[in-house]
């Protein structure tokens, strides 16, 4: 088995080489983008990133969609002030 091909940067958890994990070429606008993705060389430190990664998009998800009931509870709210105010001007 052949050696991982290494990334030239470090691991920002453990110090390590970081390795390349996988490519990926695709074309943006008539350019061509070449996509690299690597991980930490140490699979136990890498799987602790994966995961703290996973808990943070978790987070990031569930404050946005806090922020869409927030946003809809919002709108409610005007729309009833709006037709509060509509019925006390008619009288």
């Amino acid at each position: 088995m052949s050696e991982p091909i290494k990334s030239g940067s470090k691991c920002t958890r453990c110090g390590k080489a970081r390795v390349v994990i996988g490519t990926r070429e695709e074309t943006v606008n008539n350019t061509k983008v070449l996509y690299t993705e690597s991980g930490c060389s140490d699979k136990e430190c890498q799987d602790k990133v994966d995961h703290q990664l996973t808990q943070e998009k978790e987070k990031r998800e569930n404050i946005k969609k806090e922020q869409e009931k927030r946003e809809e509870q919002r709108r409610a709210n005007s729309k009833k002030k709006v037709a509060a105010n509509a019925a006390r001007k008619k009288k």
